[in-house]
């Protein structure tokens, strides 16, 4: 056997170059389509799937609540299918012309139907769903820092109530 010690490209025949340099491509090519195919597999924002209903996907302790937005339109151009929000509701104790908007929760998780994409959904503790349920809607919606994954209500004030006892 004769040993090679220096590797000259020179002395391959251009037919061997042709095809060192196609299987160079076609490797190149499938691994380019394999990654792309790979990543495209994982967003973060996946759509969910048209097969799956909702309620398979509610956590335990959870509920999801359909709300009405006002702002919804403008919504449907910044979510996609779910996203973190701050939610407010009409306050009841002013009037049309002097509307005031309170905050009754912040941070919390809205899912737009995989159905009728101008319908969404807030994902609440059961234990906390009464709030959402109680406000008066339609909402007011403004999307809210996804990484700050802290769900709050609006804390009721309880009234105090004076009792005047009159010596008569």
């Amino acid at each position: 056997m004769k040993k090679i010690t220096n590797f000259d490209f020179k002395s391959l025949a251009q037919k061997d170059i042709f095809i060192f340099f196609s299987i160079s491509m076609v490797s190149l090519v499938i691994i380019l389509i394999y990654s792309s195919s790979q990543s495209s597999n994982s967003p973060t924002d996946a759509p969910i799937k048209m097969n799956t209903s909702l309620d398979t996907v509610i956590p335990q302790g959870f509920v999801l609540i359909p709300i009405e937005i006002i702002n919804a339109k403008a919504i449907d151009d910044l979510i996609q299918n779910f996203g973190v929000v701050n939610l407010y509701a009409k306050s009841k104790n002013t009037n049309y012309l002097n509307s005031q908007y309170l905050p009754v929760a912040t941070g919390i998780k809205i899912i737009r139907s995989p159905k009728n994409p101008s319908v969404f959904a807030v994902l609440s503790p059961e234990n906390s769903a009464y709030k959402i349920v109680r406000a008066t809607g339609p909402f007011t919606v403004t999307i809210h820092n996804p990484k700050n994954n802290t769900t709050s209500f609006k804390k009721e004030k309880k009234k105090k109530r004076k009792i005047i006892i009159e010596n008569i």
